[in-house]
């Protein structure tokens, strides 16, 4: 393999990604998605990096971002793969994928149904003549925006296939209808969770009308606080 690409992991601790996303009793799910992620860059064989809310430098998210990238290069890689932990439906492949087109000098990006993106396989000189910090960060048009500004470049853009990331609870619901692409220990995790907003949404809903739901009591369902 070449020596010279590394991954770049993407992974808070369970506790900050299931608080930032809103998805209460989240934290088993992101514990077994960074599990799962750090499994299957390890089949890649490519050399990997992790960076977590405790090594993230900056104000705003490009400039984490931006920051832990040069890190990596500074580290003497001329290119990277960057991905993140939201994206069950990323495999080995595309990682594998990315780390070819990197060697055949193209750049590789991969959608979210959001507009964001899920994987970034970029090399170094690419990465420095691009206005990283002042792109879109977290709204439906970086996609786009990354695409066209790598394009003016004339840098080459292979791009994958769109796939859904774990923004928040409505996400967990999309992400069941590409169930068959998840490992079946994510799918019950998923499950579990989407089950347990139900319960609670029914009992908010019923107490609108002034009704009290005659159901047992369910100790796996989380408490209102």
């Amino acid at each position: 393999m070449n020596s010279k690409t590394a991954v770049l992991i993407f992974a808070n601790s369970p506790e900050i990604d299931a608080r930032r996303k809103g998805i209460q009793h989240g934290e088993e799910l992101f514990e077994n998605l960074n599990k799962n992620l750090i499994r299957k860059v390890k089949r890649s064989r490519l050399p990997y990096f992790i960076s977590t809310e405790k090594t993230q430098k900056g104000q705003n998210f490009g400039e984490r971002f931006y920051n832990a990238i040069s890190n990596v290069f500074n580290s003497g890689y001329d290119q990277i793969i960057t991905i993140g932990n939201d994206t069950p439906q990323l495999q080995t492949q595309h990682i594998l994928k990315a780390h070819k087109a990197l060697i055949q000098n193209k750049t590789t990006l991969g959608s979210s149904a959001d507009g964001g993106f899920y994987i970034l396989g970029i090399h170094k000189k690419t990465f420095n003549d691009l206005d990283f910090k002042n792109l879109a960060w977290q709204t439906s048009q970086l996609f786009s925006q990354i695409k066209s500004a790598l394009e003016q470049l004339d840098s080459k853009v292979l791009c994958l296939e769109t796939f859904n990331d774990i923004d928040n609870v409505e996400s967990l619901r999309q992400i069941q209808n590409f169930i068959h692409q998840i490992s079946a220990q994510i799918q019950g995790l998923i499950s579990k969770l989407i089950k347990q907003f139900e319960f609670i949404f029914f009992n908010f809903l019923l107490s609108d009308f002034g009704i009290r739901a005659n159901i047992p009591f369910n100790k796996g369902s989380p408490r209102l606080v």
